[in-house]
C-alpha cells in the first residue's frame, strides 16, 4: 500500500504572514509620529503681533510750547513727549505756597498765644471766654493750613501735568499735536503703543 506524504505549504505564504505584523507596527508608529508633528507644528496663514495701544491726552488745558517726538519713534517710560506753557501754573503754585507760609506763621503765633492764655487762665488772670477764643483761633488756623496744603499739592500736580510723558516704554504710533496749539483737557495728542506686553494672534489651519 502506497503512503501519501502531505505536501508542504508554499514558502511565500509564510513570508507574507510574517510581514503583516511588521507592516502594522510601522503604520502605527507613522500615525503617532505625524499626529505628534501635527500637534506641535500648527500651520497658519495670518499670524500677527498685537500690543496695548492707547491715546495720550493732557489732564489740563494750555498752549503747546514743545513737541519733542515724532511718529514711529520709540520712547522710554517717563520721557517727555510734549510740553504745555507752565507759566500760569507756576504762578498759581507760588501763590498758594505764599498763602500756606502766611498761615503757618499765624499758626505759630496763635500757638504761642494759646499757651500764654492757658497759663493766665490757670492763674485766674483771664476769663474762660478768652481761653475759648484763643483755642478757636488756633483750631481755625490748623484747618486753614490743611486746606492750603491741599491747594499746594494740587498746584504741584497741575504744574507736573504740563508735561505729557510716556506711561511705559513704547512707540509713538500717531502724533496729532503741533507747537502753538491750544489744547483742552482730554484732547488726544498721541497714539501710543506699549512695548510692555505683546502677543501673537493667529488663525490656525
Amino acid at each position: 500500500m502506497t503512503k501519501t506524504t502531505p505536501s508542504s505549504a508554499p514558502a511565500g505564504n509564510g513570508k507574507k504572514k510574517n510581514l503583516l505584523p511588521i507592516l502594522g507596527t510601522v503604520a502605527a508608529v507613522a500615525a503617532v509620529f505625524f499626529g505628534v508633528k501635527g500637534y506641535l507644528y500648527e500651520g497658519t496663514d495670518d499670524a500677527y503681533v498685537e500690543a496695548h495701544a492707547l491715546m495720550l491726552a493732557p489732564r489740563i488745558g494750555g498752549t503747546v510750547t514743545q513737541v519733542l517726538v515724532k511718529e514711529n519713534q520709540p520712547v522710554t517710560m517717563g520721557q517727555v513727549l510734549a510740553q504745555l506753557d507752565d507759566q500760569d501754573y507756576a504762578t498759581a503754585k507760588n501763590q498758594v505756597l505764599g498763602d500756606q507760609n502766611s498761615v503757618q506763621a499765624e499758626l505759630v503765633q496763635a500757638g504761642n498765644d494759646l499757651q500764654r492764655i492757658k497759663k493766665l487762665f490757670e492763674d485766674q488772670a483771664v476769663s474762660k471766654a478768652d481761653l475759648d477764643a484763643a483755642q478757636a483761633k488756633y483750631g481755625n488756623l490748623i484747618n486753614r493750613l490743611k486746606a492750603d496744603q491741599a491747594k499746594v499739592a494740587q498746584a504741584d500736580l497741575n504744574l507736573g501735568y504740563t508735561r505729557i510723558v510716556a506711561p511705559t516704554d513704547g512707540t509713538i504710533a500717531k502724533k496729532s499735536v503741533e507747537v502753538g496749539m491750544v489744547v483742552p483737557p482730554g484732547q488726544a495728542l498721541f497714539g501710543f503703543v506699549s512695548s510692555k506686553e505683546r502677543w501673537v494672534e493667529a488663525n490656525f489651519k
